[in-house]
């Protein structure tokens, strides 16, 4: 969603395994936001959305679709 409204959804294939614990890392600057996950041992960056503006003032989170769960270790939000 920007500014209330929704946009089209990105769909980006990560090869992963889902029966598998995996890695993410999501990187918020200012003016983007990069998604990475970790494969065989190295970062791979899966998305990154960038704007001419500023994103200091938004928001974000994730979407589970339908009945979907997802479960969170070692959630950490560091300051770069």
């Amino acid at each position: 969603m920007v500014n209330g409204d929704k946009t089209s959804q990105v769909k980006v294939a990560h090869k992963l395994d889902r029966k598998q614990p995996m890695s993410f890392a999501i990187s918020i600057a200012p003016n983007a936001i990069t998604v990475s996950a970790q494969q065989g041992g190295q970062w791979v960056i899966l998305d990154n959305w960038s704007i001419l503006g500023s994103l200091v003032h938004g928001k974000f989170g994730f979407h589970i679709p339908a009945s979907d769960e997802i479960g969170l270790t070692d959630f950490r939000l560091a300051p770069n």
